[in-house]
């Protein structure tokens, strides 16, 4: 059977303990941490799995469900998820009348009167 395929949930016991696979993103601090009971399968990129149980890293697991524990525990490190950037919202005061768009364009309209005496000049060469 090929583990890594299956969908993300549980997909067995192992010594006493539920194994549940899940994605690397979705293996959050809270959910690692909230039931020492559960053997958490997380997916690597290399169709294989890192156990992780309250919040350690305890061995290895590859698709086809052989497993090879750690010695030692090391300390899982959970990724953060980027916060959600706050909103920011403008003022806006809507009682602002322009009258002259003219004032606005100066800085483009001086770039075309360039341009023109520009062409002009490069015709005369000609």
């Amino acid at each position: 059977m090929n583990y890594y395929t299956c969908e993300n949930g549980y997909i067995g016991d192992y010594r006493g303990y539920e194994v549940h696979s899940i994605e690397p993103e979705d293996f959050t601090k809270e959910k690692g941490l909230s039931n020492p009971n559960i053997i958490f399968a997380v997916k690597n990129d290399a169709f294989s799995f890192s156990l992780v149980r309250d919040g350690y890293l305890i061995g290895d697991m590859n698709a086809s469900g052989s497993i090879v524990l750690y010695r030692k525990k090391a300390k899982w490190i959970f990724k953060e998820k980027p916060k959600a950037k706050k909103e920011v919202k403008v003022k806006v005061d809507n009682n602002t009348e322009v009258k002259d768009y003219s004032e606005y364009s100066k800085t483009v309209d001086n770039f075309f009167v360039g341009l023109d005496k520009w062409w002009k000049d490069l015709e005369k060469d000609v």
